[in-house]
């Protein structure tokens, strides 16, 4: 996320209005991916399916919650999820940003994404700690934690709550709930 952010080279204010276009870009495609391929099979992608009902299978809504370090490996993305977001998704996207908008704006992109993905990290663990967990009772942190449970509620996984962040996808395409 850093390194980019070093080969900016004299950056505008404009420049930074890519920011906010790249977190939507980035909330969109995270939407997209968990809502499909990760909760629906599709020939060459069954891998993704069976990765994530992984988590699905070890938290449901009677086991939701992070009990011992162990529950972590399953709910921290493996590390070939960053390799293929750092070295392929994000670099195709950022071609297309420099293309169009300059070097800068590429850069700007490609920080933002990185940060959008380590933010979702952080708040998948959050919120999958135990509801008595001081953490879990932050507002906004309240708010994704229940959003969450929600979607891994068996009969509800496959039609709401997709996002991890903000539900900015889930708002636009009226899946998102808190009931």
């Amino acid at each position: 996320m850093i390194v980019p952010l070093l080969f900016l080279v004299d950056p505008r204010p404009i420049d930074f209005l890519v920011i906010p276009a790249a977190f939507i870009v980035a909330n969109f495609v995270e939407y997209i991916i968990h809502r499909w391929p990760l909760h629906h099979k599709y020939t060459g992608l069954e891998f993704m399916l069976d990765l994530h009902m992984l988590h699905h299978d070890y938290f449901d809504e009677t086991t939701y919650s992070i009990d011992r370090y162990e529950d972590f490996g399953m709910i921290v993305f493996p590390p070939i999820v960053l390799n293929m977001l750092a070295m392929v998704v994000t670099p195709a996207f950022c071609a297309v940003v420099w293309l169009l908008l300059g070097r800068n704006m590429a850069l700007l992109f490609y920080a933002t994404v990185m940060g959008y993905y380590i933010l979702m990290q952080l708040l998948h663990v959050l919120t999958h700690l135990p509801e008595s967990h001081s953490m879990a009772h932050l507002p906004g942190i309240r708010y994704l934690w229940i959003h969450h449970n929600i979607h891994h509620t068996r009969n509800r996984m496959v039609k709401v709550n997709f996002n991890f962040i903000v539900p900015i996808a889930d708002i636009v395409f009226g899946t998102s709930t808190q009931r």
